[in-house]
């Protein structure tokens, strides 16, 4: 079995080798299948990424999801290396931290309470079956997702899933892993 760093490495490559196009094609399969859902219907707090380096666009979602009335939390990386997330009203009010991340600065966005999100889209560069993830190492995520019981989708182009990713004891699973062929469901909503 490949190791995490390979992996990741690989995928990184992978992933920067999209064209644009392909990211938008791929994205709208992959968001067409998450909208359709009945938990993101639901959701009335979603907490997203905000897309970079090629990953699943969620720009688009985002937007769609403060039109609909959804309330969406953006992730902001602590120098705790803790991951809180804050309200946004809109993508024009995010720039870039200092790890490259779109999100609030300084006292921009209200922080919203892990318990009142109703969903959160998870990053990564990896996903299996079992839904784990494999990230960039620095365990942001998992710190946050170890904290409440919020329904956890990863959102993975095709070549991202694997049948199985090594883990180690801190790594939270995904509940729901959404690619543009399939949906890959570990727990029901």
């Amino acid at each position: 079995m490949l190791s995490k760093m390979q992996i990741r490495n690989t995928m990184k490559k992978r992933r920067s080798e999209l064209s644009p196009a392909e990211v938008r094609t791929r994205s709208e399969h992959i968001i067409a299948r998450l909208t359709a859902l009945e938990i993101y219907h639901r959701a009335g707090c979603m907490g997203s990424y905000v897309s970079v380096k090629n990953e699943v666009d969620t720009c688009t979602l985002i937007d769609s999801a403060l039109d609909s009335g959804k309330r969406v939390a953006v992730p902001v990386a602590k120098q705790s290396h803790m991951l809180i997330h804050k309200e946004s009203r809109t993508l024009a009010d995010l720039k870039p931290s200092v790890l490259g991340l779109m999100e609030p600065v300084g006292e921009a966005g209200t922080e919203v309470s892990p318990d009142t999100l109703d969903l959160v889209l998870v990053p990564g560069l990896a996903f299996d079956h079992a839904g784990n993830r494999i990230g960039f190492g620095v365990g942001y995520y998992d710190r946050f997702l170890s904290l409440t019981p919020v329904f956890k989708i990863g959102l993975a182009y095709d070549f991202q899933i694997f049948d199985r990713l090594p883990t180690d004891p801190c790594d939270i699973s995904l509940d729901l892993i959404i690619s543009e062929s399939d949906i890959h469901t570990v727990r029901q909503a």
